[in-house]
């Protein structure tokens, strides 16, 4: 009887491989090899492939242009713009000529270390028409003046910023439209013949010295790289004595000092101030940052023959030009976010109308990398989102009628690769994601604006631009997609746009469980206790008999708790980072870790399950579990991390809250496994 019963099963067996098309040409079961790859087929297949479109723009003259004033304002500022002023200087004002309507942009604030505080907006003044000439002043005054400003200044390679104009034809190049700064007049007119003085000026050859009308920017050749305001002659020679009393003249001082020996003792002087500092890194504030005191230069007195005009001589221009890299970057990154909205609005309606919602400003830190080191990144949101997606593809695996039926490691294999980097950068690249990802710092050898190329000056060779993102970066970037989604949407919304960009099973089927297992008697006891443990109610008995059930009752006529208790891992993790996420103060990724291994271990889950009588739940048939018990109990009197706990207790924890995801759903799951986690959650807390 034994050996028919035997033969009985195999056959069944072979039927049921069969019919799953796991048999090779034999009629031999495939080997565990072939049969992995037969499952990442099959389930991998099923899998919605993304499909985008992609718009292009081409551009005519003349231009339809936007042009948009670029305020500064601040007291700092404004003393020195009033200074220049009371000196004859033109002030001309700083726009933004774009190709494109810009949304809205809010007004940005960085905080200055000789001015305080600068305050950024953007008013728009309306529509311009551009001839193909005026648009070639245009850019080529934003060049000159991002050379002078932005460009390193390298003996062994010179380069210089040129505007690339094929850009111009292709707007799908770049998720930002074309753009360049130029100057306007008092009535907002763009100033043509200002930008035309400006790049003459900066082609003069090094050491000539261009129109004598002051104020003016120099620079001494004995220290180039600093430059200096000068207001005018002082009324003072160099063989004038010199104010501090260590040196008996200004030729007595250079001579020192310097080892400028070449001084003509009739030579004039003129009054200096030291320029401003010029920042190379960002100080982004919030809004309504306190101004504070600042330190003001003390004027000098300089000699002409030692000198010669810096390449950006005007030094108003040089003024508003201070920060205007730093905001630029951050007008670029907001453009960008509203850009891969529109992207995502036109190609994934789901997650186009939740990004909508979520605004520019949430979109901005899912898309920022740590790399660009600004106070928000996407690394919180990808952390959460990992679980989020965790989830998601656990409840996949668990309807899909060619998958449920999986052993727990066969399942847990599958997850991996549906979630698994290389997949996830395909999804990023597929959907078109990796084109919109902030990974560059602000800083002169990694970040140019928009359109602006370095090249050589004695050839035509172009700098490449910063590297695209990694394969690892597009894979976070999908996660704290997720991430966003559920914080701000929930967790259904989170399974919609998984659905829409391809990350798990489209139409899964809901796999009723019941059908593969015999009648089994309902157990009052075991369910109050189960209530009782989760705090949730659970319809089917059958669920908590599997959530129960150790591998060894190999005869009982319903499956062990693994599969459950890999649904409940998957549970737990969600509701563990969900909490710590939302925790009054942001803690860093590192330190989210830490506390996530402490609040799901073993260690945790036994010593919960073990103070709520789980052990004496579990159906199993090993003779030495209920010693393990007793030694576990005894371990617990020295610590709680001293000890070595059974596995099948966490095990059976998580398969109970396994149990609640299955029968009621995501929300009540996640309930269960926040009450179940309550004491340690409440010990974190303090």
């Amino acid at each position: 009887n034994a050996k028919r019963k035997m033969n009985l099963l195999a056959l069944a067996s072979i039927v049921r491989l069969h019919k799953l098309g796991l048999l090779n040409d034999r009629l031999l079961p495939l080997s565990m090899e072939d049969m992995m790859s037969w499952l990442l087929k099959k389930t991998l297949g099923t899998i919605h492939r993304v499909t985008r479109t992609s718009s292009s723009v081409t551009y005519s003259y003349p231009l339809t242009a936007h042009l948009y004033i670029l305020n500064q304002s601040g007291s700092g500022f404004e003393a020195e713009r009033q200074d220049l002023l009371s000196r004859g200087a033109r002030l001309n004002q700083f726009a933004l000529v774009s190709l494109a309507e810009l949304p809205e942009i809010k007004a940005q604030s960085s905080r200055h270390r000789d001015m305080g505080v600068i305050d950024f907006t953007i008013i728009r003044r309306g529509e311009v028409s551009i001839s193909a000439q005026q648009w070639n002043e245009i850019t080529s005054f934003y060049c000159t003046l991002f050379n002078s400003r932005w460009r390193r200044q390298k003996k062994k390679k010179k380069r210089s910023f040129q505007y690339d104009p094929r850009l111009d034809r292709c707007g799908s190049a770049s998720p930002i439209p074309p753009y360049a700064v130029c100057l306007v007049d008092t009535l907002d007119q763009i100033d043509y013949t200002s930008m035309k003085c400006a790049v003459c000026q900066h082609a003069v050859s090094k050491g000539e010295m261009g129109s004598q009308s002051f104020p003016r920017m120099w620079s001494p050749n004995y220290n180039p790289s600093v430059s200096y305001i000068v207001y005018g002659p002082s009324g003072n020679l160099c063989r004038d004595g010199f104010p501090n009393t260590e040196y008996t003249s200004f030729l007595h001082y250079f001579s020192e000092k310097y080892g400028v020996t070449t001084l003509c003792p009739t030579s004039k002087l003129f009054v200096a101030k030291r320029v401003w500092d010029m920042p190379h890194s960002h100080s982004v504030l919030g809004p309504g940052a306190a101004e504070e005191d600042v330190a003001h230069a003390a004027n000098l007195e300089l000699p002409a023959e030692v000198c010669q005009e810096s390449p950006m001589a005007d030094p108003s221009i040089v003024l508003q030009s201070t920060l205007l890299p730093q905001f630029l970057y951050l007008v670029e990154r907001r453009l960008t976010a509203e850009a891969f909205i529109r992207h995502c609005q036109e190609n994934y309606e789901v997650l186009g109308e939740c990004l909508s919602r979520a605004g520019p400003d949430s979109v901005m830190e899912v898309l920022t990398t740590k790399t660009c080191r600004m106070p928000q990144d996407y690394e919180r949101l990808e952390w959460l989102g990992d679980a989020v997606l965790k989830l998601v593809q656990t409840d996949s695996l668990l309807q899909y009628s060619d998958t449920s039926y999986l052993h727990e490691g066969y399942l847990h294999m599958l997850r991996s690769v549906m979630g698994s980097n290389e997949r996830l950068e395909r999804v990023a690249e597929e959907c078109g994601f990796n084109h919109f990802i902030l990974s560059c710092p602000l800083n002169r050898e990694e970040w140019r604006p928009s359109r602006l190329q370095l090249r050589k000056h004695d050839d035509s060779s172009t700098k490449a631009l910063p590297p695209t993102p990694s394969g690892k970066v597009c894979a976070d970037v999908v996660e704290a997609i997720l991430g966003l989604i559920f914080v701000q949407f929930g967790f259904a919304k989170s399974v919609e746009v998984s659905l829409e960009i391809g990350l798990t099973f489209v139409n899964a089927d809901k796999l009723s469980r019941r059908d593969f297992w015999s009648a089994l008697e309902d157990d009052g006891e075991l369910l109050a206790f189960a209530t009782n443990f989760t705090g949730q109610p659970i319809s089917d008995p059958r669920l908590l008999h599997e959530a129960v059930t150790h591998p060894s009752c190999v005869s009982k006529p319903c499956r062990s708790y693994q599969t459950l208790e890999w649904a409940g891992d998957a549970a737990v993790c969600l509701a563990a980072r969900n909490w710590l996420f939302h925790k009054k103060e942001k803690l860093s990724v590192p330190t989210l870790v830490v506390l996530e291994s402490t609040l799901t271990s073993n260690q945790s889950l036994a010593y919960i399950g073990h103070l709520n009588g789980v052990q004496r739940i579990i159906d199993h048939r090993m003779s030495e579990l209920p010693g393990r018990f007793e030694s576990y109990k005894f371990q617990l009197t020295r610590g709680l991390w001293a000890t070595d706990p059974p596995k099948v207790i966490p095990d059976v924890v998580e398969s109970l809250i396994g149990a609640v995801h299955v029968d009621q759903g995501v929300e009540a799951g996640q309930e269960a496994a926040a009450y179940v986690l309550r004491p340690l959650l409440d010990s974190v807390s303090k």
